[in-house]
């Protein structure tokens, strides 16, 4: 249901949802106008998107019980509150105030309608266009990790006993990336010494041990694919012995999982699964170039995420479980890459993009094999780098293009956009995300 004015979303909210809706609405502008005598501009902005997000989402919500509709409504105004530049303390008022007038005078806000915490990895550009190493939560900035002074990003993010974790890459005054490990804003590891090349790609906390996978280069030039335990080395991998990656790590048990790639002897790269530092599987027969991004271990069973590529060189997006493929997520007509799996109640989703017609990517979730949502309408590029699942919602991060070709650092939850994270005035990315737990669905190149 679409709508252009204010009032033309107030007077559809009172024609189809009564009154009680439209008094909703206007309870909260009322608590804002208590709080902010002064700033009409902000209770204005506030008051029109409110009632076109309230009034989109009701639209879904039609026949069902009232108090399930004020449980819409609520998440409605804690998503536009968080969109305004308003001090915590303020949305933490109008939220409690307006939950006593929804009738949970007995409960916090959060124990009314608890909106889970998102946190995300990834970058922004500064004036001097330098990559700035950042993390998000909640659609603000939670830290700058770096300063700008040299290049930088965070691939990935793991949040652990209220502890945020972070890991990627800054460059030293020679130009060579350093990986390193940041917790809670502050550096906890440089994984290496700078003297070669490399990079962090994912992250993962177990029993309180921090481990990460990625890549160094020797002293030949060539990567090493590395995972790292509390930041030393703990396992190098490779058996083919030719330019291993490893792109995503997840901890089991006492076991060590990662997915990546080495080349073989004809340089195509093979994707490949090991665990506690040994190959478990080749996932594919190094006849076409494959990838491995992204790996989940639930119940015993490995899932990992990719691309292998077909006969006419065109990247399939692709699923595989316990070493052979699930689901081939694409047809390969248009070139396609999953990026990120998460595996929850035995349902499989996985993120990424495909590309469309035009040659656009367009930003895309898949469950079990089959597209769930398009992020995206293919107009500008796009892409999910990762996804995270949270009881029955579906989340991802990663990028849309603005006219300008600028790319805007997103959340998308459960099809539509949550958060954008930047403006657009320069290139962002969200790499990773993660949602009020412990598991983080990490991606990477």
């Amino acid at each position: 249901m679409k709508c252009e004015t204010l009032s033309e979303a107030l007077a559809i909210i009172a024609n189809q949802y009564g009154s009680d809706a439209l008094r909703d609405v206007k309870r909260v502008y009322l608590v804002l106008t208590d709080l902010l005598p002064e700033r009409k501009d902000l209770r204005n902005t506030f008051k029109h998107a409110v009632s076109i997000e309230i009034l989109e989402k009701l639209d879904g919500a039609c026949g069902k019980p009232r108090d399930e509709q004020k449980h819409i409504m609520y998440q409605c105004v804690q998503h536009c509150l968080n969109n305004l530049p308003l001090k915590q303390d303020v949305v933490e008022d109008v939220l409690w105030t307006y939950a006593v007038a929804l009738g949970w005078e007995d409960k916090r806000p959060e124990e009314a309608e608890r909106v889970a915490d998102v946190y995300v990895a990834g970058y922004e550009n500064d004036p001097q266009d330098k990559s700035v190493a950042t993390v998000w939560k909640n659609g603000k900035v939670l830290y700058w990790l770096t300063d700008g002074n040299f290049g930088a990003m965070a691939w990935s993010i793991f949040v652990s006993g209220g502890d945020v974790y972070a890991t990627g890459r800054e460059k030293n005054p020679r130009g060579d990336r350093v990986a390193t490990v940041w917790k809670n804003g502050k550096v906890l590891y440089w994984l290496t010494d700078g003297n070669s090349d490399a990079w962090a790609n994912s992250i993962f906390i177990s029993d309180g041990n921090v481990y990460v996978a990625g890549y160094e280069r020797n002293p030949q030039g060539d990567r090493v694919a590395t995972v790292w335990k509390n930041g030393r080395v703990l396992y190098r991998l490779a058996e083919l012995n030719s330019y291993p990656g490893a792109n995503s790590i997840f901890v089991s048990g006492d076991n060590v999982y990662a997915s990546g790639y080495e080349e073989n002897q004809h340089g195509m790269r093979v994707a490949a699964i090991w665990k506690n530092g040994k190959t478990l599987h080749w996932l594919t027969d190094g006849n076409f170039g494959a990838m491995a991004w992204s790996i989940f271990v639930s119940g015993g069973d490995v899932y990992a995420a990719g691309w292998e590529n077909n006969p006419q060189g065109m990247r399939v997006a692709t699923v595989w479980k316990n070493g052979k493929a699930l689901y081939w997520l694409t047809d390969g007509n248009f070139g396609a890459m999953a990026w990120s799996i998460f595996v929850s109640d035995g349902d499989v989703y996985a993120s990424g993009w495909e590309k469309n017609v035009q040659g656009k990517y367009v930003a895309t979730i898949w469950k079990n094999g089959k597209a769930l949502y398009w992020l995206t309408d293919g107009k500008f590029g796009a892409m999910a780098w990762s996804i995270f699942v949270s009881g029955d919602d579906v989340y991802a991060s990663g990028y849309e293009e603005n006219p300008q070709g600028k790319r805007v650092a997103t959340i998308w939850k459960n099809g539509v956009v949550q958060y954008r994270l930047t403006n657009g005035s320069s290139y962002a990315n969200a790499f990773s995300i993660c949602v009020s737990g412990d598991y983080s669905s990490s991606t990477i190149l």
